[in-house]
């Protein structure tokens, strides 16, 4: 009897010195077994993202945002917020160069204007495929329809005559995508120049917008804000000049 006492008690300290394996696929011990999108565990050892898994709202992820394009420099740092509301509108101020951006989300009002102003008081414009001096030009998105990618160039612009020196966003092109029929349309170019390195966003679903500009400097550097990561990524390329389309 007492040899097999001995023999349990020498079993019980073997298994309390195993370490645990990691709970199986779908289940959990904890929070920090839980994938970021299901980020709570249960009572019962699985993993969710609502009641009754957590006990409150999880915190919403990251914002997932394409690279910069463009400079930091001579601008001021702006930024929108990642939100599962679409875009409604954007506005771009555009003259020999990529001016100023506005865009406004679903149920929210116009953002402040990003960059120089140069056209004050001017009422919105159809968007054209070609910018002129200082025009503020609007595009509307119906429900089906969203943003799923920026192209454009930025350097310094050597086509335009004096007075833009320095280096910033010389053109962009907005890509809108329509949810049923999956229809591609590119608004723009905006701005004249046809200098700089062009650039292309992933493609995906973009609800915001960063970057650097000021009022006197017009707009330096230019990202996207997505409402998930999009999986695929794209690369720059120098240009010597850039087409028209």
């Amino acid at each position: 009897m007492l040899l097999r006492a001995l023999a349990l008690f020498a079993l019980c300290l073997l298994v309390s010195a195993t370490p645990s394996s990691p709970p199986p696929p779908g289940s959990c011990s904890s929070d920090a077994d839980c994938p970021e999108a299901y980020p709570c565990c249960s009572p019962w050892g699985n993993c969710g993202n609502e009641a009754p898994w957590c006990s409150s709202p999880p915190p919403p992820p990251p914002p997932c945002k394409s690279p910069l394009y463009g400079t930091t420099s001579g601008g001021t740092p702006f930024s929108g917020s990642l939100t599962s509301m679409p875009l409604e509108g954007l506005r771009i101020i555009s003259g020999c160069v990529v001016d100023a951006i506005q865009w406004k989300s679903s149920g929210s009002s116009w953002t402040q204007m990003y960059g120089t102003n140069s056209c004050s008081g001017c009422l919105p414009s159809p968007p054209p495929q070609a910018g002129l001096r200082g025009t503020l030009y609007e595009i509307s998105l119906s429900s089906d329809e969203y943003i799923y990618k920026v192209s454009g160039t930025t350097g310094t612009d050597r086509t335009c005559g004096t007075g833009w020196a320095g280096e910033g966003v010389l053109s962009l092109t907005v890509h809108v995508k329509n949810t049923r029929t999956s229809a591609t349309k590119p608004y723009g170019p905006f701005g004249n120049s046809k200098s700089g390195t062009f650039f292309e966003t992933a493609p995906g679903n973009v609800v915001s917008f960063f970057g650097y500009a000021s009022p006197s400097s017009y707009m330096k550097g230019i990202g996207v804000i997505y409402s998930t990561c999009p999986s695929s990524s794209v690369q720059t390329t120098p240009m010597g000049a850039f087409s028209i389309i």
